[in-house]
Order: structure tokens, then sequence, then C-alpha cells
């Protein structure tokens, strides 16, 4: 089955309707999240976003926020962290996350690229709160199908230094 999630935005005091995606729902019992990072080009600042949803499609939650200063694939890495820190704190365990990162998606789910150990501690992090949920499936998602949570991360990055 699929669905729609349409993010507005007030304008004026109106509703403007930004953009509509479409998107598959996870097997039944599991929640799906999407998660994107942001990084601007000219000041380093780095968000997070992501977006829950039950597995019939209907949103449960949304996450931005601003995580410091960095590289592109840091955001990324952190919004895969702050998206199943929250999903376990919010007491689920069965998580399919996408992601449109794919360096991120295949590092964790094929071993770490030496290249990548001077992110090792995040990337531990990251494999804890794995171990830690009862089933994690973490997978490519594109970039069209992944636009809610672009815009929620990229919103804390032009909001903060705005």
């Amino acid at each position: 089955m699929m669905n729609f999630c349409v993010l507005l935005s007030l304008r004026g005091g109106r509703g403007v309707i930004l953009f509509a995606v479409r998107f598959g729902n996870p097997p039944t019992g599991v929640t799906k999240i999407n998660v994107d990072g942001s990084c601007m080009i000219h000041n380093s600042c780095l968000g997070v976003g992501g977006v829950f949803r039950y597995s019939s499609g209907q949103w449960i939650s949304g996450f931005s926020g601003f995580v410091g200063l960095g590289e592109s694939i840091v955001a990324e890495f952190q919004a895969v962290y702050w998206g199943l820190h929250l999903a376990l704190d919010m007491g689920f365990r069965k998580i399919y996350l996408e992601s449109d990162a794919l360096e991120v998606v295949q590092s964790l789910n094929m071993g770490d690229p030496p290249y990548l150990d001077v992110h090792a501690d995040l990337l531990g992090s990251i494999k804890e709160l794995m171990r830690r949920s009862m089933d994690v499936s973490i997978t490519f998602s594109p970039r069209e199908s992944n636009k809610a949570a672009d815009y929620l991360a990229k919103q804390v990055t032009i909001l903060r230094f705005s």
C-alpha cells in the first residue's frame, strides 16, 4: 500500500503545500523512520531531521536538531543515531530506517571502511543502538522519497544562522 505525506508551511497565515511524497509502508508492527542530515557549505553547520510512521503509514512524530559543525557525512550518521535513539526512547523495537546517504547505509550494513575510522565513536554508538533494538533494518532510499526528513534537517541549519 502506498501513502502520501504532505508537508505544509504557514506563510502569511495561509498553508502552502511544499511537496507531496509517496512512500511504501513497512511490514505490520514495524516502525518506519526516514532520516537525513544537512551541512551548510558556507559555515559547516550540521542539522538532522527525521520522520516516524507506523506500518499503516500514519504519522507518529518528526524531529530536527542542530548537531554542531563538521562534514556532511557526520550529519548523515548523526541523523541515523538520533533516529534510532529516539525510536528506542519511544519504545519502538522493530525499526525500518531509510536514509538517502548510500555510504552511511553501506557502512552500517557491511562494515566500516578504513577511511571512516575518524568517526569510530559515532559508528560505535549507532551499532550499540542497533544491538539494543529487537530488529533494525537500515536501507537506502532515494532523495526524492526522503524529502520530509531533508526539509526538517535543512530548516535547522537555515534557521540557526539566519
